[in-house]
């Protein structure tokens, strides 16, 4: 069984969370992680502000992680520079789906496709359409997470949108039967932006990022959750919030509103809990380890 090594980087204000990822086929073998403290000022809203400083902590982290050679690497990014959902579209495969997607992508989203980094991921495949997770990037941002990884010594495979790994990283664990397959909205935050990934069973509906901040309430979040949920025939209150460590850290407020809404007691999930021999620490490493399990699936 051939095994692979990829790298996850996870930026937000104040920290950089960085794993490298043991693959052995399609499961995880093992996973080692390492945070980096970052300073006000130095990455907001998903822009590089100070290149130099990034740099140097990325190949903090690199050395940390004991990395010596030049890996595969994927990052994220999330609004208000990236954006996903998912849809179901006339296409079997990825060249069918960037055909379409040059003929119809302003069907799809709001700007012009040619300075957009597009990601994708079929969830499932049908004899006439597909249901894709796409992700959408601005170009001139993806090229400046390139030449930072270059610095670093790493070679980036991808750019992705935040609540796609989180949604990854949901599945995964539903797969390792972490939690009993049921109607799940994951949740994980940081300081800047809230992503969820709502799943009906093993299949995606949709998955998102909400800047936080900006007079944004909880009743906007739930309000908005429901309207999405009803698009599909689906109700709130058949679903069970699913919170990652750092959502309990960060949205304490919106859980504790979740927590009346939830089909059953709002559960809290923890990477150890399904990947053998992990240390125990609880790190907050869901959406790293969940941007390296995407390069897997395509």
């Amino acid at each position: 069984m051939l095994s692979k090594q990829i790298v996850g980087v996870e930026f937000s204000p104040s920290v950089l969370y960085g794993v490298k990822v043991l693959f052995k086929g399609k499961k995880v073998e093992d996973v080692k992680w390492t945070k980096i403290d970052l300073k006000e000022g130095w990455f907001e809203q998903s822009k590089i502000i100070d290149l130099e400083a990034l740099r140097n902590a990325l190949i903090d982290m690199t050395q940390k992680l004991n990395i010596n050679r030049t890996l595969d690497a994927v990052t994220c990014v999330y609004s208000p520079v990236a954006m996903s959902n998912v849809f179901t579209l006339p296409v079997k495969n990825a060249r069918e789906l960037f055909e379409y997607l040059e003929l119809e992508a302003d069907k799809i989203v709001p700007l012009p496709l040619s300075i957009l980094n597009v990601d994708y991921y079929f969830l499932e495949k049908g004899k006439d359409s597909s249901k894709v997770l796409l992700a959408f990037a601005k170009k001139e941002i993806v090229y400046k997470y390139r030449d930072l990884m270059i610095h670093a010594g790493l070679r980036l495979k991808s750019v992705s949108v935040r609540s796609v790994a989180l949604t990854n990283f949901a599945l995964y664990a539903l797969g390792m039967k972490s939690i009993p397959i049921d109607n799940y909205i994951f949740l994980d935050a940081n300081e800047e932006v809230l992503s969820y990934s709502i799943l009906n069973g093993l299949s995606v509906v949709t998955c998102r990022d909400i800047p936080l901040g900006r007079g944004l309430f909880v009743d906007d979040v739930i309000e908005f959750l429901d309207k999405e949920l009803k698009t599909q025939n689906l109700n709130l209150k058949d679903f069970t919030f699913v919170i990652t460590k750092r959502a309990e850290e960060n949205i304490t407020d919106f859980i504790n509103k979740f927590a009346n809404l939830s089909k059953e007691d709002v559960k809290k999930i923890k990477l150890f809990e399904f990947v053998d021999d992990f240390d125990k620490n609880e790190p907050c490493i869901d959406i790293a380890v969940g941007l390296t399990l995407q390069e897997l699936k395509k």
